[in-house]
């Protein structure tokens, strides 16, 4: 072998490592998610909640960063109104949430259209639909999704369960 050939055997070898590392990162991050969503199987029938009225509210709501101090119940108390008199229909094109700015931690913020956030500070806890209900699959929630999303959202806020989707 010349110079040039194990220089390109060398990068070659590298590019291989890359590769898999990629794939193995992969790989493990399946696998994490998997065992989440089996710890959260086990957590709601050790806690005898309703897992179907979870899973069915996890279909289509992405609540992340409840951590129950400053307007965070609030916030949820706010989501939970607008599923009782409005069917959620606000969540269709906006989300609401709190955000930390400057001394201030969660502080509320009222519905914001999505891919926009507020004008200080930055989002800490968000309750959203997910975009796989949004936009182009945009219906009328039936009754048992607004039981399941209020069911699920008191939980939460009890913290009795483990907020959602991470």
């Amino acid at each position: 072998m010349n110079l040039q050939q194990i220089k390109q055997r060398k990068y070659e070898l590298n590019q291989s490592i890359t590769e898999n590392r990629k794939l193995y990162e992969e790989n493990l991050k399946s696998i994490n998610k998997q065992i989440e969503e089996i710890n959260k199987q086990e957590f709601m029938i050790l806690n005898n909640l309703n897992t179907e009225k979870i899973l069915l509210a996890e279909h289509f709501l992405h609540v992340e960063g409840f951590k129950g101090i400053g307007d965070d119940n609030r916030i949820i108390d706010e989501a939970i109104k607008e599923l009782v008199e409005n069917k959620g229909n606000n969540f269709f094109t906006c989300f609401i949430g709190t955000k930390d700015y400057a001394h201030w931690r969660h502080q509320g913020f009222n519905w914001l259209e999505y891919g926009y956030c507020p004008a200080h500070g930055y989002m800490v806890f968000t309750i959203e639909f997910k975009a796989s209900v949004r936009g182009e699959h945009r219906r009328e929630l039936t009754d048992e999704e607004i039981d399941a999303g209020i069911y699920y959202l008191q939980l939460i806020k009890a913290k009795r369960y483990p907020e959602g989707d991470k």
